[in-house]
């Protein structure tokens, strides 16, 4: 990052800094992100990572709202459709 993080306000800062954030973003499988579904300013985003369980697949889940003028939106995370080769009880 290329950024002078003294001149972040203290919650830009919380962000770029969250270690847990940092190992979604650096994780060693190197898989990009992607939209799985999304309604207009609201977007579900999924990353697979590196598997902490054999055989079972390890995602990050993004839930995002970027509708500052209404507020509160309610996005409901399917996993059986959202994630790929989630089973129904799983």
């Amino acid at each position: 990052m290329t950024a002078d993080l003294r001149t972040f306000p203290s919650w830009a800062r919380k962000i770029v800094q969250n270690k847990e954030i940092i190992a979604v973003n650096q994780d060693l499988l190197g898989k990009q992100g992607y939209v799985v579904w999304s309604e207009k300013r609201a977007r579900i985003w999924i990353k697979e990572l590196t598997a902490t369980d054999k055989p079972a697949d390890t995602w990050a889940v993004l839930l995002e709202n970027s509708n500052s003028i209404y507020g509160p939106k309610r996005i409901v995370l399917q996993p059986a459709r959202h994630i790929p080769g989630w089973a129904e009880g799983t």
